[in-house]
């Protein structure tokens, strides 16, 4: 898990690498709250395969909880 201070964004990777078939080639975007309670956004990262290989969330401060951020490793500090 990392998080971007200066981008607000947090990303999960669910492989080691994004080499090979773990390339990603489709980011699938647009998963928000229906009702606009905050301007967090989902952004699901898909390999040559279509498997789910990342999870980035935009807007990360307004979106998760402060104890999943203090987890993540930091960029850009």
């Amino acid at each position: 898990m990392t998080y971007d201070d200066k981008a607000d964004v947090a990303y999960i990777a669910l492989v080691d690498e994004f080499t090979g078939d773990f390339t990603i080639v489709q980011s699938v975007t647009g998963l928000r709250h229906p009702e606009g309670i905050n301007p967090v956004e989902i952004a699901l990262d898909l390999d040559v395969k279509g498997r789910l290989v990342g999870i980035k969330i935009l807007h990360a401060k307004q979106g998760v909880p402060p104890e999943f951020l203090t987890l993540c490793e930091r960029i850009n500090p």
